[in-house]
């Protein structure tokens, strides 16, 4: 395994890589806000190689038996007049975009990545780095934790517009429309009557949203379809 700075004949390799990282933040998105854009694999890894180049950045891969198993990607953050009237502003670098394959986790290749894009921000006079890590990503949090990295800031969202949630007298007249699966913890929601099905045009929602899937089978509880 050798660490090297970026070249573009590994561009599909990183591709990849980048790929790989956004299906597991899909997999851990409790909010489902993400997603994977049909076009995410041939435009994100150009972009992000784009910053690196356009803000004094550096892409670092991982690179054995001519394969690409992680990489690194970092830019010098830029700072505006806005900025300045709050916050001291001290030369800065950021990690935006880390990621090793899942076939060679925990072999040590995250931290050699790091190693050696600090040395990099050093090396052209960084005080700090940060890095945005998503909220849900507990090893990525404690991957960072070991390596002496500590949270400054946080962002909480909510979400406040649900749309137009059915009234709960319409449940009882309709309930048969519900079904759930898995242990009551996901449930579907079809455009037409279940005995119906096959017979009309119909569409099938899956609710995953924790506080409207626990309103909806408490009342259909209440309907003695679920017990």
């Amino acid at each position: 395994m050798k660490i090297i700075e970026y070249e573009d004949k590994y561009l599909e390799d990183v591709k990849d890589l980048l790929v790989e990282l956004e299906k597991y933040i899909l997999s851990i998105d409790k909010d489902n806000l993400d997603q994977l854009h049909p076009e995410y694999r041939e435009k994100m890894a150009v972009l992000d190689l784009e910053e690196v180049k356009n803000n004094n950045g550096k892409c670092y891969i991982a690179v054995c038996n001519n394969k690409v198993m992680g990489l690194i990607m970092g830019t010098i953050i830029k700072f505006d007049e806005y900025d300045y009237l709050d916050y001291k502003c001290p030369k800065c670098g950021e990690v935006t975009e880390l990621v090793v394959s899942k076939k060679v986790r925990s072999s040590g290749i995250g931290t050699l990545l790091m190693n050696k894009i600090e040395e990099y921000f050093k090396s052209i006079g960084c005080e700090y780095i940060s890095i945005d890590v998503f909220a849900y990503n507990k090893i990525g949090i404690n991957f960072y934790e070991k390596h002496g990295y500590h949270t400054r800031g946080l962002i909480d969202i909510k979400k406040i517009n649900w749309g137009n949630i059915m009234k709960k007298e319409y449940y009882e007249a309709y309930e048969d429309r519900y079904k759930d699966a898995y242990d009551n913890k996901i449930l579907y929601h079809s455009g037409a009557s279940f005995k119906d099905l096959g017979k009309k045009c119909f569409a099938v929602t899956k609710i995953v949203e924790d506080n409207i899937l626990k309103e909806l089978l408490n009342n259909l509880k209440r309907c003695n379809k679920y017990k």
